[in-house]
C-alpha cells in the first residue's frame, strides 16, 4: 500500500510542477517526470488488480 501512496504522491507533484510551469509560460507541455510518474501509477493499479484477481481466484479453487 505504501507503494501506491508514493507513487500517487509523486504523480500529484508532477502534476503541481507542470501546472505551474503552464501558469508562468502560458502553454501546457508534460514533463518527462510527469510522464514517468504515469506510467508508473498506471504499472502500480495493473499490479494490484491483478493481485486482488490471482487472490479471489485461489479463494475460488481452494473452496
Amino acid at each position: 500500500m505504501k507503494r501506491i501512496q508514493f507513487e500517487i504522491l509523486f504523480f500529484l507533484s508532477m502534476l503541481f510542477i507542470s501546472g505551474i510551469y503552464y501558469y508562468q509560460e502560458g502553454h501546457f507541455q508534460p514533463s518527462g517526470g510527469l510522464i514517468i510518474a504515469s506510467i508508473l501509477l498506471v504499472i502500480e493499479i495493473i499490479i494490484y488488480a491483478i493481485e486482488s484477481i490471482h487472490k479471489k481466484y485461489k479463494k475460488r479453487t481452494n473452496a
